[in-house]
């Protein structure tokens, strides 16, 4: 991760769910929130086990950057008073269904053995697949932006 760029003077503030963007305070103010957040969603949002967040939730890089944001989410809707019943419809409607779908996902390798509370971390072969993809992007040759941005794709707009 790269340090936080700091913002310019008449730049809004940068996002409060992502963790880079935090000071230390303010990152431990996120995550207790965010711990109780959790706990309400197990008790209140989950429906089903496999949506169920376990305890070791913080240590699943993924779950880690997304719940922030589901958090804050959940925030939009419950407690920012320009909220509209149309804005807690959408919430409730679309992306909360797709965070539950992704609960699993996102507890990989092992959601089941996390849920019983046998936390494993990524296989080593994981790691290294992981450690490849990292190396290939840094290495990925020349600047080939104009190639990219010369790419059709689709139905093109010339005749």
């Amino acid at each position: 991760m790269t340090a936080p760029v700091p913002p310019d003077d008449d730049s809004p503030p940068p996002p409060p769910w992502t963790w880079s963007n935090l000071s230390e305070p303010a990152a431990r103010d996120l995550d207790a929130a965010v711990q109780v957040w959790v706990i309400d969603y197990n008790r209140h949002l989950a429906t089903k086990t496999e949506e169920i967040i376990p305890a070791c939730w913080r240590q699943h890089p993924a779950l880690t950057q997304e719940l922030p944001v589901q958090y804050h989410g959940w925030l939009g809707v419950h407690r920012n008073p320009d909220a509209t019943p149309q804005d807690a419809l959408e919430y409730y409607t679309k992306y909360l269904p797709s965070f539950r779908e992704r609960v699993a996902d996102l507890l990989a390798p092992d959601p089941l053995g996390c849920r019983s509370g046998a936390h494993k971390d990524l296989s080593d072969a994981a790691r290294r697949v992981i450690s490849r993809a990292e190396t290939d992007a840094a290495a990925h040759g020349p600047d080939v932006i104009d190639v990219l941005r010369g790419t059709k794709f689709g139905p093109s707009a010339a005749p």
